[in-house]
């Protein structure tokens, strides 16, 4: 009963302060502007007028007129307030509204700019990038440990040069996985990793899995901690493989 009691009184309070947003601004303002224009005037008058327009007052000057009539101008008065502060009370809505969808498109971090790309097409600039370096021995090295919980990549296994190229085609493949359709069928994890070349090979490591994995247990304050170490091998070929199959899903199917 108590719930029924509360659900009536929150009602009531949510339509007098609709009432009062819709009338009592454009009310207030109405009768401060004529309470305003009517001190001017009468100090107008006293100060710069001769005597003989001493006597002139609004009720001096007001037609007399019947009562129905007074009744109808003031009708018509109230109806001007009501549907002014309705289309004020409107339009602040639409404006209250317009700013929070741009708030969440800002949130969702996908710029304008990149709504109309041709993905698959940039998909496969990147999948022809890391296929000039598919005979390569560049590799991808994983490390995990649940003490605090600690990971780490490091990308090593053949030239400077080449692991730094193939690092830039991580760089970029993992910023494609964010703002591309296929963040769609990113899992959380992913979507929340800050850095675009780990979101890169994690996305790997849960694609294809990791090679020669080793576990190992350490002891630390009386506490069993577990790691594990595996390898992405052939990251350039693998990463090429995984770039066909991000372009594939990144084409808009029109049913």
């Amino acid at each position: 009963m108590s719930k029924e009691i509360a659900a009536i009184r929150q009602g009531i309070s949510e339509r007098i302060s609709s009432w009062g947003e819709i009338f009592y601004g454009k009310a207030v303002l109405l009768f401060t502007g004529l309470w305003a224009v009517l001190g001017a005037w009468d100090l107008f008058k006293s100060e710069l007028l001769p005597e003989k327009y001493q006597s002139w007052t609004l009720i001096a000057k007001t037609p007399h007129l019947h009562w129905y009539v007074w009744v109808l101008v003031l009708l018509a008065i109230l109806l001007f307030l009501l549907l002014e502060g309705a289309h004020a009370a409107i339009k602040k809505r639409d404006a209250a509204k317009l700013n929070l969808e741009a708030q969440i498109k800002k949130a969702a971090n996908v710029p304008e700019t990149t709504l109309s790309r041709d993905w698959p097409g940039d998909w496969k600039q990147t999948e022809d990038g890391f296929r000039r370096y598919e005979s390569s021995t560049v590799r991808a090295d994983w490390f995990y440990t649940t003490e605090g919980r600690l990971k780490n990549w490091s990308v090593t296994g053949d030239h400077r040069s080449t692991v730094n190229a193939c690092l830039a085609l991580c760089l970029q493949a993992g910023k494609l996985l964010l703002v591309s359709p296929t963040r769609h069928s990113l899992s959380p994890e992913l979507m929340s990793e800050k850095d675009d070349v780990n979101r890169w090979l994690d996305f790997l490591k849960e694609r294809y899995g990791l090679e020669g994995q080793l576990f190992g247990e350490s002891q630390s304050e009386g506490k069993t901690h577990h790691s594990v170490v595996g390898s992405i091998n052939k990251l350039a070929a693998n990463s090429a493989n995984a770039c066909v199959e991000c372009g594939a899903m990144s084409f808009q199917t029109v049913l």
